[in-house]
């Protein structure tokens, strides 16, 4: 035995198997240490001809447990289950112990579900190594709307000191680099960083780091800018809420970087971990902090939350009961308010008996990311390594979110042509007005990316204080790589603009919902120039005569004065004036060019 101890294998055996030739009938210790043996080395096969040796000679309930177990990682359910309700029936335990097992056994016969479920759907998952995951210890992927970047976790196992730092990895033609660096700039310390998120434009980054001086708790979430000349800028504590005495960690940034998932618990190690969902306030401050909902939280522990692109579909890991391994993949998805759907667990082959964790799908909703400690999703458990990699998958059709594609937006100063940061960008649908997204120009370089669903037009408002509002409508089809200018114009007195999203009923002066972010941007202009009046100016097209098309334009323009009226604007400020069809800004003969001399301009003075 002491041969094993010292690593000597060969020997270890030559030892132990002559152990077993002089062993009589009554005498089974060893045979039970050969299938102990085989099991850790990884030959199962082996450890339950043994196992088997071992019961005809003295059937031990303990047997029956190892069994159960080996089966269960080869799949073979019913002898697994058979087995372990043997050891049921024969072990004697404590209530405690009884309870636990009775959930292991209920864990096996809902991973023959599972399974059961894999094998029907009959679509293979290739689970692949990422090229640039190496020796380290690689996990907490997150990665960039645009799916260029993908950032993570990375701990060097023989460095003489626990030290945790962020990484970086990009694509590279229709694959990703052979190498990941480490991110430049002020991230990464001699402490430990990790856990991280990027926000869709990778501008922004959200960050766990632990017994940091100014901290709340053992480990707060910070975060960083990102300056194309320096690199990531020195981390700050989130402001607000969200950062307690508690342990907080494992981010996820929304797609609108308004929106934060996260993990809180007493400490990492807390037998209940929550997720929680904190919102920023337009100060800049994540003031609104709550945990989310059962059945999304449980008594257990839930956590590494990834909130989609699609700002739909949540996915994490749980502890909960029934499960397949220790913590499994689930999804869920918001519908509003404080509702979420059912958490789905997300079943074979996401979900194995290795260590899986921090799951992230890319922007298109087609590859996922995580981290495991498997060699393959179906090796058995001897395969299993200590270190952990990142891996890359086609999502099954069942578990895919909403497809997404991206807008590489960037505001600018229309007359100098300079970066804007923090201008408040909207996009909303024009069919119901329904906001989409509402973010925030990026520090240095201006740069906004809206996730949206392909195939439809969107409304477009951008607002800046000492600017005047933007407005457009953008078709989007597909990714759009090259960047799309958002300009804004110096306000000053005497400026025009055309506000091109507002929509009234056919033939009429009714404002339409698709209306409201419009008019809000123009009501917090005037809220916030009190010494500006506005004259609103209705033009239309050529559709009908001219005193039809005049009076309509004047009615219209009047709706927006009432509609600004009501809102708290002086009406002394405000002016109506319609221009019927006299001056048209495009061609009357197509209908574009129609719906473009149909507008509002606002006239400052």
């Amino acid at each position: 035995m002491n041969a094993f101890a010292l690593n000597k294998a060969d020997e270890g055996w030559r030892f132990l198997e002559r152990a077993l030739e002089k062993s009589d009938q009554g005498y089974y210790q060893p045979i039970i240490y050969a299938g102990d043996r085989a099991s850790k080395e990884g030959d199962l096969k082996k450890a339950l001809k043994y196992y088997d040796e071992a019961i005809a000679r003295q059937p031990l309930s303990s047997l029956y447990l190892k069994k159960a177990r080996i089966h269960k990682y080869f799949y073979e359910w019913d002898i697994a289950i058979e087995n372990y309700e043997v050891f049921l029936a024969q072990a004697r335990l404590s209530m405690e112990r009884k309870k636990v097992a009775e959930q292991e056994l209920a864990n096996m016969k809902f991973g023959k579900e599972k399974y059961a479920e894999f094998q029907e759907d009959r679509q293979s998952v290739v689970i692949e190594k990422l090229v640039f995951s190496d020796d380290k210890m690689e996990y907490f992927p997150c990665i960039t709307g645009d799916g260029a970047e993908l950032m993570f976790t990375a701990r060097d196992m023989d460095a003489p000191a626990t030290d945790e730092n962020l990484w970086v990895a990009s694509r590279t033609g229709n694959g990703w680099s052979a190498r990941a660096t480490p991110m430049q700039g002020y991230l990464n310390s001699r402490g430990n960083e990790g856990a991280a998120s990027i926000s869709a434009d990778g501008t922004t980054m959200i960050f766990t780091a632990c017994d940091r001086p100014g901290g709340k708790g053992s480990c707060d979430l910070y975060s960083s800018s990102f300056d194309p000349k320096r690199g990531w800028g020195k981390p700050e504590l989130l402001p607000g809420k969200v950062n307690t005495g508690a342990w907080e960690s494992q981010p996820s940034l929304g797609p609108d970087g308004r929106t934060l998932f996260f993990v809180r618990g007493r400490h990492s190690q807390s037998d209940n971990l929550d997720i929680f969902k904190a919102t920023l306030d337009a100060d800049g401050v994540w003031s609104e902090v709550h945990p989310l909902p059962r059945p999304v939280n449980t008594h257990k522990r839930e956590s590494s939350p990834f909130m989609h692109f699609d700002g739909t579909t949540l996915y994490y890991t749980s502890e909960r009961v029934p499960s397949i391994g220790g913590s499994d993949f689930f999804m869920t998805r918001y519908l509003g308010d404080t509702l979420w759907s059912t958490p789905e667990n997300l079943g074979f082959p996401l979900n194995g008996f290795s260590d899986e964790f921090s799951f992230i799908v890319d922007h298109t909703g087609t590859t996922g990311y995580f981290a495991s400690n498997r060699a393959k999703w179906n090796a058995p458990i001897s395969s299993f390594g200590d270190g952990l990699d990142l891996y890359a998958f086609e999502l099954p059709e069942r578990i895919r979110p909403l497809a997404t594609v991206f807008v590489n937006g960037v505001v600018v100063n229309e007359r100098s042509g300079e970066a804007l940061a923090g201008a408040e960008i909207s996009v909303y649908d024009l069919e119901d007005g329904r906001v989409l997204f509402e973010g925030f120009s990026a520090a240095f370089t201006g740069a906004v990316r809206p996730m949206l669903a392909p195939g439809k037009t969107y409304g477009f408002t951008g607002k800046k204080a000492g600017f005047l509002p933007y407005s457009e409508r953008i078709e989007i089809l597909e990714d759009a790589r090259s960047a799309v200018e958002i300009a804004l114009r110096p306000m000053e007195r005497g400026s025009s603009f055309v506000l091109r999203n507002i929509y009234f009923e056919l033939d009429k002066s009714e404002l339409l919902m698709q209306s409201t972010q419009e008019l809000k941007a123009l009501y917090e202009v005037l809220q916030t120039n009190a010494e500006l009046q506005a004259t609103i100016i209705g033009h239309t097209d050529n559709q009908g005569t001219s005193g039809y098309n005049q009076r309509l334009s004047l009615e219209r323009a009047k709706a927006v004065v009432t509609y600004l009226r009501d809102l708290g604007i002086d009406s002394s400020r405000l002016q109506a004036e319609g221009k019927g069809m006299r001056e048209p800004i495009s061609s009357n003969d197509t209908e574009a060019g129609r719906a473009k001399n149909r507008r509002t301009e606002v006239l400052l003075r």
